[in-house]
């Protein structure tokens, strides 16, 4: 991520994927306090490929000491001072520009913020009520009971008395579409092996070009039951739309735990799947939620148990 260190007094700030500089709040990300600074004094911003910045300012902005023309775009460097306005204190230096991280930052700012590798879990995985992850558009999601609201950047996350702002990683440019249905959702095979006592469940997913072993793992019962519920309803001939939804209280029943643990078993498949996801070729949501109810993601379906098939869902939909 990238760094900005105020020389007078050695203080480092993260820089978000669009940083506004100046003397207003809350509209501003890092506030200055000489007053020779514009409410709105200037912007550093990451395009996907290099930082740069736009002095915005009435009474200007000095990089490395050679004042920029307004409204005009300058590519950082590192080791580079950066000065709004004239004042000493409103001098900071370069100190790295890797690309941004979506995180969670701690409002109280009394915990450090939280990098989103491969998600995470709220406010502990103890003690689970929401889940953060990137879903198959490559956006990232806050998925609580109520169901799932796709994060922009600012957006106020909250789980027990704990409280973040999510920070994007996506330059300025680039938007979501929400519109775009999810790639190999629908062509993705899930095989599901199963041994007779069912205590042992793998799963393999293949998407006609590549095959993922994601091995044997606890949470992959708790997926196998969700797809069973829709190999069920795609047997009754359920539209797909409507085929597999369960309610949590009673997939909690028919596994025998308690909505936190899978909550928690949710969150380690999605986990998985992110270690797999978009960079290796699998791009999939591979449980839906939505208010009180979640499916298996898939449609594509195998469970073999012991050397047998027990159900697939494409003899039944031919």
């Amino acid at each position: 991520m990238a760094i900005l260190k105020q020389l007078h007094n050695q203080h480092s700030i993260t820089l978000n994927a669009h940083h506004l500089i100046g003397r207003r709040q809350p509209a501003i990300d890092l506030q200055l306090e000489a007053p020779d600074t514009s409410l709105v004094h200037a912007a550093i911003r990451w395009n996907g490929c290099e930082w740069y910045i736009e002095d915005l300012s009435r009474n200007g902005t000095w990089l490395d000491q050679r004042k920029l023309v307004r409204n005009k775009h300058y590519a950082l460097q590192p080791g580079m001072t950066i000065q709004f306005g004239r004042a000493s204190q409103s001098t900071w230096q370069v100190e790295d520009l890797a690309p941004p991280a979506a995180r969670l930052e701690p409002i109280d700012k009394l915990n450090a913020p939280i990098v989103l590798e491969l998600g995470a879990v709220l406010p502990s995985e103890s003690d689970p009520e929401v889940t953060i992850f990137r879903n198959s558009q490559g956006n990232w999601v806050c998925e609580s009971c109520d169901g799932l609201t796709t994060l922009e950047d600012g957006h106020l996350i909250s789980a027990g008395t704990q409280h973040w702002l999510f920070r994007s990683n996506r330059p300025e440019q680039l938007t979501r579409d929400d519109t775009v249905p999810p790639s190999h959702n629908n062509s993705t095979l899930a095989i599901f092996n199963v041994s007779q006592c069912e205590e042992h469940v793998s799963l393999k997913l293949t998407n006609g070009t590549n095959e993922f072993d994601l091995n044997e793992r606890i949470h992959h019962y708790l997926l196998l039951t969700l797809a069973r519920q829709r190999l069920d309803d795609i047997k009754r001939g359920l539209d797909q739309d409507t085929q597999g939804w369960v309610d949590m209280s009673q997939l909690t029943q028919m596994l025998g735990i308690e909505d936190s643990h899978a909550n928690i078993q949710v969150y380690r498949a999605r986990r998985q799947l992110m270690k797999c996801s978009p960079d290796k070729g699998l791009d999939v949501n591979i449980v839906e939620r939505r208010s009180g109810g979640l499916r298996f993601g898939l449609p594509q379906i195998q469970v073999v148990r012991g050397s047998v098939v027990e159900s697939e869902s494409r003899s039944q939909q031919a």
